[in-house]
């Protein structure tokens, strides 16, 4: 039994475990699927390069309020985040250990200030104090940034890569997608995808069903 055959009976959590990030949308909302949607949230929207990931959350604890369409948050008796929340953490995170400058760019209650930033991920056990999440024995997996990346995901940084002769963000993010997605799944996702479209050949490639398609090449 070859490598392939062996692996191919391993299984996973179908979460993404590692991946270059660029932030391009942050924002304060809430998601339904996060605590029935009643605890604001922290939303990096942004794309990576590596996986079909389009946001990151992080939630900030109660007592917080989205404000000015998700502009920001407002808490009734704190002006900065809880050192234990998600929010709290990513915090420490950047400024404490990945030494970025996060004041310069403006409060921490205001989403803007995340913009343009990129970070490697990867995903962590996090443990939280008694009495919360105990359902899940107070422990959550959550992806979190180990590295700071130096260029933004942008136009010009997509061309310089394919100057170098390296796959440029699109071509890498159709490849991860192939490698996860049916074809029709793939196929539909990747047409919403401006730089497919915009793209005759590639848009092709990406609509062949047959062997020499993007997905079976790449699947």
């Amino acid at each position: 039994m070859t490598t392939k055959e062996k692996s191919s009976w391993d299984t996973d959590s179908g979460l993404v475990d590692e991946c270059d990030f660029f932030i391009t949308e942050p924002y304060w909302g809430y998601r339904d699927e996060y605590q029935s949607g009643e605890v604001p949230l922290l939303i990096l929207g942004g794309e990576s390069p590596d996986e079909d990931i389009e946001s990151i959350i992080f939630p900030c604890g109660a007592g917080w309020e989205v404000m000015e369409q998700g502009r920001k948050v407002q808490h009734s008796k704190r002006v900065r985040f809880v050192k234990t929340s998600l929010v709290g953490r990513l915090i420490d995170r950047v400024c404490k250990e990945l030494k970025v400058n996060m004041a310069e760019r403006g409060l921490a209650t205001d989403a803007s200030v995340w913009k343009g930033l990129g970070f490697h991920f990867r995903r962590e056990e996090i443990t939280f104090g008694s009495g919360i999440l105990e359902a899940s024995g107070g422990k959550v997996n959550h992806l979190m940034p180990v590295a700071v990346l130096e260029k933004p995901a942008e136009k010009k940084a997509e061309k310089a890569l394919v100057a170098e002769g390296k796959p440029d963000l699109t071509e890498k993010k159709l490849a991860a997608m192939a490698k996860k997605l049916d074809r029709e799944e793939f196929q539909k996702r990747a047409m919403d995808m401006e730089d497919v479209v915009a793209n005759d050949d590639l848009m092709g490639q990406v609509l062949d069903d047959s062997d020499a398609g993007y997905w079976a090449k790449h699947h």
